[in-house]
């Protein structure tokens, strides 16, 4: 019995960890779309920190979704 319930509990955590690591790395999908569309429809011209914000959003972003998805085996 012992052995069930331990395998119960690497389960839970399993699932956890995916739904998780699902969503931060939809988090990062979005996060990365609406900096994209911030800078794709600013039709004016761009300051330098609301451009380098808008980059830095997109980074962290893009680096959710690359260290989140090793977790979703």
């Amino acid at each position: 019995m012992p052995k069930d319930s331990e395998d119960l509990i690497a389960a839970v955590n399993n699932l956890r960890t995916t739904v998780i690591s699902g969503f931060v790395i939809i988090c990062g999908v979005l996060m990365m779309c609406t900096s994209l569309v911030c800078i794709i429809t600013t039709k004016n011209s761009l300051n330098f920190i609301d451009y380098g914000f808008t980059f830095f959003v997109f980074l962290v972003g893009f680096s959710f979704c690359c260290t989140n998805v090793k977790n979703l085996d």
